[in-house]
Formats: C-alpha cells, sequence, structure tokens
C-alpha cells in the first residue's frame, strides 16, 4: 500500500469542520479513519463480528450534520463500507456492532439519537449513558447477545486522567481479540501530578505504585515529566493488560513548543519490523511533520501498515 496523502484525507474528512480550535481532533480523526478503513476489510476476512467502541464519544465541536467529523459517525461509516465491501467483493456476510458511551445528558441526547437513525440490520448502533468504566459488563453483555466471534477496536478519547482506570480496563480489553487507541492527556496529567490529594486517582490510571513518585522526582518545564508518563503507561498496558506491542504519538500544541497529548496504540500483531523513514507534508492552512520515534520491540503494529508514516510521529501543526 502506498503512502495514504493528507490531501485525500483533507478531502474526505472536510478540514473546514476542523478549523477555529478543533485541529487537534483532525489528528485524531486522521488516524482513526484511515486505519478503520483498512482494519474492517482485514478483520472481517476472519472474524464474524466487526466491533467498534467509542468510550468518550461526545459530540463535542461537531460542525457536520451527519457527524461525519466526530469519532461515532467515522467508526459506524467505516463498519457500514467494510460490512458492504465484504459482501460485494468476497461474498461473506459479516455483522458490524458499534457502542457509544457518553455520561453528559445533551450530548448523549444527540449520541443516542444518531445510533437510533444508523442502526441497520448489517450494523447496529447503541449508546449508552453514564461513565465508560460503569458499562463496560454491558457492553460485554451486549456483544455476547448480538455478535459471533467478535473482534474489538476500542477508542478512548477521554480528556483527563481519572476517566479509564486500569483496573477497570484491563478485564476490558483482555478478552481477546481487541486493539486500543487511547488518548493520554499528559498536559493534564503533568499539570496536576503534584497535588497529593490526587494521587490515587493517578495510581488508579497507570494500576502500578511507585510511577507517581517517579513523575514527580523529575523536573517541571523539559518535557521529561510527559516522557516518563507515556512511557509509564505504556508500560503498564503492556503488562497489565497484556498487550505484545503497544507505541505511540505525539501531538503537540497548534499556538506553542509543548505537548498537547498522545495517541497510544496497542495490539498483539505486527505487519513489519522497521519503523518508517522520516516523511513531510505540506497542506495549505495546515502542516504536519513526521519524526520517527520508539516503538517496542523496534517493530510496528497492523496500525503503521495501515497508516504507513503516521504512527509513532511527532505531529505539529500551525
Amino acid at each position: 500500500m502506498g503512502f495514504l496523502t493528507l490531501q485525500s484525507v483533507m478531502t474526505e474528512l472536510n478540514f473546514r469542520h476542523y478549523e477555529g480550535g478543533r485541529e487537534k481532533a483532525f489528528v485524531k480523526h486522521f488516524l482513526l479513519k484511515k486505519y478503520l478503513s483498512r482494519w474492517g476489510f482485514k478483520i472481517g476476512s476472519r472474524w464474524d463480528t466487526l466491533v467498534f467502541v467509542d468510550g468518550f464519544a461526545g459530540p463535542w465541536g461537531t460542525k457536520d450534520t451527519d457527524f461525519a467529523d466526530a469519532s461515532f459517525g467515522i467508526g459506524i461509516q467505516a463498519l457500514k463500507d467494510a460490512v458492504n465491501g465484504l459482501l460485494e467483493k468476497r461474498q461473506r456476510s459479516v455483522k458490524g456492532i458499534c457502542i457509544f458511551v457518553e455520561k453528559q445528558p445533551k450530548p448523549f441526547a444527540k449520541l443516542d439519537a444518531f445510533a437510533r437513525s444508523q442502526t441497520s440490520s448489517e450494523v447496529s448502533a447503541i449508546a449508552l449513558r453514564g461513565r465508560f468504566s460503569h458499562n463496560i459488563s454491558t457492553i460485554d453483555q451486549y456483544v455476547a447477545t448480538v455478535g459471533e466471534n467478535p473482534f474489538k477496536f476500542v477508542f478512548l478519547d477521554q480528556k483527563g486522567w481519572a476517566g479509564m482506570p486500569m483496573d477497570k480496563l484491563k478485564p476490558f480489553v483482555q478478552e481477546r481479540p481487541c486493539e486500543l487507541l487511547f488518548n493520554l492527556m499528559t498536559s493534564f496529567v503533568t499539570r496536576f501530578i503534584d497535588r497529593k490529594d490526587l494521587t490515587a486517582s493517578y495510581e488508579a490510571l497507570y494500576g502500578r505504585s511507585g510511577v507517581v513518585e517517579q513523575i514527580r522526582a523529575l523536573p517541571k518545564g523539559t518535557g521529561e515529566r510527559e516522557e516518563l508518563a507515556v512511557s509509564e503507561y505504556c508500560k503498564s498496558l503492556r503488562e497489565i493488560c497484556g498487550f505484545k506491542y503497544v507505541s505511540r504519538a505525539v501531538i503537540l500544541h497548534p499556538q506553542k513548543e509543548s505537548i498537547r497529548y498522545y495517541l497510544i496504540f496497542a495490539t498483539n500483531s505486527l505487519t513489519e519490523s522497521k519503523c518508517s523513514k522520516v516523511r513531510r507534508a505540506r497542506l495549505r492552512k495546515y502542516r504536519m511533520k513526521f519524526v520517527t520515534t520508539h516503538i517496542s520491540k523496534g517493530a510496528r503494529p497492523r496500525f503503521q501498515d495501515c497508516l504507513t508514516t503516521l504512527q509513532n510521529h511527532v505531529y505539529r501543526y500551525n
């Protein structure tokens, strides 16, 4: 597969919907859309049910009336394309399941209406109200009753750090097969890490003792705290959740030299053994810079195969 040009994705996603403060969401949705567009066809060749879980769905700040600029809108369209494509091109019948979770009343009302309007015999969609961690058992039960031989892709785009304790995440993602894309807001993590009253919530995030103390011991403003925060979270995903391969991409702030958040990808499948070379792409009113970074065991997961140069890179836009 050749390099996926940013221009093609801009056309699909409509960058105008992300201007004026949502540029960071474009990066996430770029990754999500391009990965899921291939994921459905690949996974659907072996598994009978494709499951997309959006644990912090919103919507937040969307401009498209059909929610094409929202993660849940991207997810359900990707599953519909995969289910219909597999049937048409390979005569293989698979089922798609989308599960969206949101705790805030007003966004949930929009989310629920969207899920109901999009449900079909090929792809079912359900919206659940409340915290994602409180709905895990409901999600498991729903998947068990609706789909056979499922493969889950879990997208967790939380804004803080306390929404997904590791002890809650572990049993959910250990139910294989499963892949995870997680947003770690290191800008929030490091901002409040020195507050003693929040120690328990930080320890719950990592699921291991001693991590918070290690981060606190590092100097502020050097980037060392952010680097350790994300490295230790990747370590927890490997050691506690049992993922074989965990990698990350850092998203920088659009107006200043600081880290906004990290996207962390966890999988148990590999397709290639080396990181890709540095690539750059420039667009009107938009610039991304890609720089290769470390990946565990020196290998790339399936995510990289689909996105080519976007996994394990630095993204900067201005």
